[in-house]
């Protein structure tokens, strides 16, 4: 399992879980575009997201999933 770090920080916080070819999305404090980056622009491999808690640097970007 690999965790790729899109960003942290009270400017965002977004993670990305990535195994055997899967990932699954942690918060959403950085853009879309940031997230699909980091997962080389493959959608179909995001197979989920998690939401760890509703403060605005986790949550700022849900609307975009």
């Amino acid at each position: 399992m690999r965790l790729i770090v899109v960003g942290t920080g009270s400017n965002g916080n977004t993670y990305v879980l990535e195994q055997n070819g899967s990932r699954v999305i942690l918060d959403m404090g950085k853009s879309w575009g940031n997230v699909l980056k980091a997962c080389e622009y493959d959608v179909f491999s995001i197979e989920a997201a998690l939401i760890t808690h509703e403060h605005g640097d986790h949550t700022r970007y849900i609307k975009d999933l």
